[in-house]
């Protein structure tokens, strides 16, 4: 009898094992299909800009989507996104992350000033997932945040720009 009890406990611990390493590689899938989706909201927001003149003059991310697919070269490069931009009820494009977390926008007219200072860095407007807890942090929480944002992506591409200018 206690050998199946141990038995029990050690199939129990195996399979927890398991599920935490399918649920981490999950949540890594869908991390990479996020920052994908970031990445492409910000070509798409920068072909936005130079067809337009300046970025939207919106502050909700749906709406951003809807003003980048009414230009059909930033049309285009949504839908190719690799991650989800659903309809919604109304028929305009809902802008969501991998785990299903409405994607959030942040332009230099916030008033978070903590905010302006990260997208005045990133030289334009940021959309930010909430990641793999879909709670967003705030614009200060950096490292401690598992939020997901495009100004990291753009940061990270002019390091590798200016480290092959070297």
């Amino acid at each position: 009898m206690p050998e199946l009890a141990l038995a029990v406990v050690v199939a129990a611990l195996g399979l927890m094992a398991v599920g935490g390493t399918y649920k981490h590689h999950c949540d890594r899938a869908r991390a990479v299909d996020t920052s994908r989706l970031l990445a492409t909201l910000r070509q798409a927001l920068a072909v936005y800009e130079a067809t337009a003149g300046r970025p939207p003059a919106t502050a909700r991310a749906d709406e951003v989507v809807g003003l980048l697919a009414s230009r059909p070269v930033s049309a285009a490069l949504l839908r190719a996104a690799p991650a989800p931009l659903l309809r919604g009820e109304d028929g305009g494009l809902r802008c969501v992350d991998a785990w299903g977390t409405p994607i959030r926008y942040i332009s230099a007219r916030t008033q978070d000033p903590a905010w302006r200072v990260r997208v005045q860095l990133a030289g334009g407007p940021i959309f930010e997932s909430a990641g793999a807890d879909r709670r967003f942090g705030d614009a200060a929480s950096g490292a401690e945040s598992d939020n997901l944002g495009s100004d990291a992506l753009a940061i990270a591409a002019m390091g590798k720009s200016q480290a092959a200018d070297e």
